[in-house]
């Protein structure tokens, strides 16, 4: 996790003032919880989950409009499950109190509260330090998967209760201006050196049955070193070595590029798409897509297009 200091300097650079008793809120892992502060607040969460179709099962809509799934015991989650308001009050009551509390709920009952009680800088804090906490977890993947980080937070943060819609959106805002060095910075704290991370070359896997014309352009386009493999005329001994590497970085980096690409003990590799394997000049290699299990938000999906987004700011970084 980014160190006290760490959480201070952003909270101060994006909001104008630290607000350190917010950060230790968030941190401890028992806290004092006022339950009357905390009924009032689960009673408007509860009026606002009602504004969430109820039609279809919660995780389906989470995943149409937002592209990722939630947490199994979401806040949403809960209030589909218990409908008693005191069976509600004994869980958020126990749960609350825990280190890091927005992880077992939405983030929405957590940020109310705390809006609740330390106000609207108090509440903009806790969203900085979310965020903070949320891509430290994985900012060796680089600055395209904590960017992703960043918008599926500040997406699902868009579905707050209205009163507290106007403040998310000041602060993800304001973070995306400041994203790249928030990044950097996260990063050099845990001693991961993103500055000066230099793509070497990308090898690019593919077959018959992908179009990779567009993607060629534009690796080109920027001048980077690429190299071809149609694995319907790789040896099964290539893409063995290609799955154990890809095994072994995924988990190191607590990653996971199962949903497209298997390996077949009879026919080798099976790709679902296009696979780079962006590979620094330190050797460190990093596959994409991908995906992540980010805690409070759910499963996020790193696409190719998403790097091939960021690759002008990266080549401009080398």
């Amino acid at each position: 996790m980014p160190s006290h200091n760490v959480h201070v300097k952003w909270c101060f650079k994006i909001i104008g003032k630290a607000f350190p008793e917010v950060d230790k809120f968030l941190d401890e892992f028992t806290k004092e919880i006022d339950i009357e502060l905390l009924k009032q607040c689960l009673i408007k969460c509860r009026e606002y989950v009602k504004n969430i179709p109820d039609i279809e099962p919660v995780s389906d809509f989470y995943v149409k409009e937002f592209g990722f799934e939630p947490m199994k015991y979401s806040f949403t989650y809960l209030l589909y499950t218990y409908v008693d308001i005191d069976e509600q009050l004994k869980f958020a009551f126990r749960e609350i109190k825990r280190h890091d509390s927005w992880r077992i709920f939405d983030p929405c009952l957590t940020l109310m509260y705390v809006f609740n009680k330390f106000g609207i800088d108090g509440l903009k804090c806790a969203i900085v330090h979310i965020i903070l906490d949320e891509i430290a977890q994985y900012v060796k993947c680089g600055f395209t998967t904590c960017r992703r980080i960043i918008e599926s937070i500040c997406s699902i943060l868009q579905t707050l209760p209205n009163e507290l819609i106007e403040y998310v959106q000041e602060i993800c805002n304001s973070v995306r201006k400041h994203m790249k060095d928030l990044i950097i910075d996260v990063g050099f704290s845990l001693g991961v050196n993103l500055k000066n991370r230099k793509i070497d070359r990308i090898e690019v896997l593919t077959s018959k049955d992908f179009n990779i014309d567009s993607i060629i352009n534009y690796l080109r386009k920027y001048n980077i070193r690429y190299e071809i493999f149609n694995l319907d005329d790789c040896s099964y001994d290539f893409c063995y070595k290609i799955f154990n590497e890809l095994k072994n970085i995924c988990k190191s980096l607590r990653i996971s590029v199962s949903n497209f690409i298997k390996f077949n003990e009879l026919i080798g590799l099976k790709l679902n798409q296009v696979l780079l394997l962006v590979k620094f000049s330190n050797n460190f290699l990093i596959p994409y897509p991908h995906s992540i299990n980010c805690y409070g938000v759910g499963k996020i999906v790193i696409r190719v297009e998403d790097f091939l987004q960021d690759l002008p700011m990266l080549v401009k970084n080398d």
